[in-house]
């Protein structure tokens, strides 16, 4: 990370700590102690996410003028189309749900806010420290 990446991370230690310390976080990766109705419903809610973190993405790339950043946007919405939704297509098939079944979910009200904050707000920040999040609670959790 460089430098303000480094700063902005630091000075938010403590919201990193608490969520690697929340029961969700910690029964989804640890053992298989998240009971399988609650994994459905978050498989789920992330589906739906990953659907509007692509737009976003899309939508960040529309508002930037260097054709070679715009291009490492559309790299990053177009993989995660393909492999993280494909990934996803499988996944649902694995818990007896199919895309249809996950369309016509409406999602929770906390995930509708957050999507809604991810295309309306300061998108490339949000970004960011989303992938941050999923960077390092990975990281720590399956050491």
């Amino acid at each position: 990370m460089g430098k303000i990446t480094e700063i902005l991370r630091d000075s938010s230690n403590d919201i990193w700590e608490r969520i690697l310390k929340h029961p969700f976080v910690v029964e989804l990766f640890r053992g298989g102690s998240l009971p399988p109705e609650k994994f459905r419903f978050y498989v789920i809610q992330d589906y739906n996410y990953l659907v509007t973190l692509t737009r976003c993405q899309a939508m960040i790339a529309s508002k930037l003028e260097e054709p070679t950043v715009i291009r490492r946007i559309l790299e990053l919405a177009l993989a995660d189309v393909s492999t993280e939704l494909e990934n996803y297509n499988k996944l649902l098939n694995t818990l007896g749900l199919s895309l249809n079944d996950v369309i016509r979910a409406r999602p929770a009200p906390t995930s509708t806010a957050y999507m809604n904050f991810l295309l309306t707000r300061v998108l490339w920040v949000v970004l960011t420290r989303a992938w941050w999040l999923y960077y390092h609670v990975i990281g720590r959790i399956w050491k």
